[in-house]
């Protein structure tokens, strides 16, 4: 089973939150409308970073996965293992070691 989407992990935090989609417009800071919320949601629009960084703040979630899944990151990363599972396995571990 693939993990939730975006607009999922949104969606769910809110209702959580109890709060409609107007609520949350307004906790985000006003930096949204609604309409656009609602289609964010649904994924059929991807928010700008600083958009998924005032969600994550407004709806206190992990900013970093937040801003990781809104990127759609996790897909490519699924993406880049499924063709190149040597080099993205390598590319990973070399990466780590680094930190």
């Amino acid at each position: 089973m693939s993990p939730p989407t975006f607009g999922d992990l949104i969606r769910q935090r809110r209702k959580e939150l109890k709060l409609s989609l107007r609520e949350a417009c307004k906790e985000i800071g006003g930096m949204i409308h609604y309409p656009h919320l609602s289609r964010v949601e649904r994924n059929l629009a991807t928010p700008s970073e600083a958009l998924a960084r005032r969600i994550a703040k407004a709806y206190r979630m992990d900013e970093e996965e937040v801003v990781f899944r809104a990127r759609k990151l996790h897909k490519t990363l699924d993406d880049l293992k499924r063709k190149f599972p040597n080099m993205t396995r390598r590319y990973l571990s070399e990466s780590k070691a680094e930190e």
